[in-house]
């Protein structure tokens, strides 16, 4: 009996170990989620900021409209995960705030391509890759 007794103090204090790893774990995880946010929110700023240089170079301005991933119901009470999106507001001209647009169709061939190669270039050089490929 004193031989289970001292596996059974064995087992329980490998029990409390764990269990306080276990609480480490999660505060790390929470710690680490909060920076990764931050890194996203400035990997995004930094993205709309090239973005927006590229097309002043040819006397436009644009915004990236980087919205978050969702969960929602289906019609059979399931709940799902849909990701984010990424939108574009484009402006064709600096000094006339009517020339903005969040309807790329309405640009364009030209416009379109123009802001297509933008969005690109700034997402890739945002991004660390090894290799990118146009």
């Amino acid at each position: 009996m004193n031989e289970e007794k001292r596996k059974l103090g064995k087992k329980t204090a490998s029990l409390n170990e764990l269990m306080k790893n276990k609480e480490k774990l999660k505060v790390d995880v929470k710690k680490r989620r909060k920076r990764f946010k931050t890194f996203q929110k400035h990997i995004m700023q930094l993205t709309n900021s090239t973005f927006d240089e590229m097309l002043n170079k040819k006397g436009s301005s644009g915004e990236i409209i980087f919205s978050k991933p969702k969960k929602v119901m289906d019609n059979e009470g399931k709940t799902r995960n849909v990701p984010g999106t990424l939108g574009l507001t484009v402006q064709k001209d600096n000094n006339d705030e009517m020339s903005q647009t969040s309807d790329i169709k309405a640009l364009s061939g030209g416009e379109r391509s123009y802001t297509t190669i933008a969005l690109l270039l700034a997402l890739g050089e945002n991004l660390e890759v090894s290799e990118r490929a146009l």
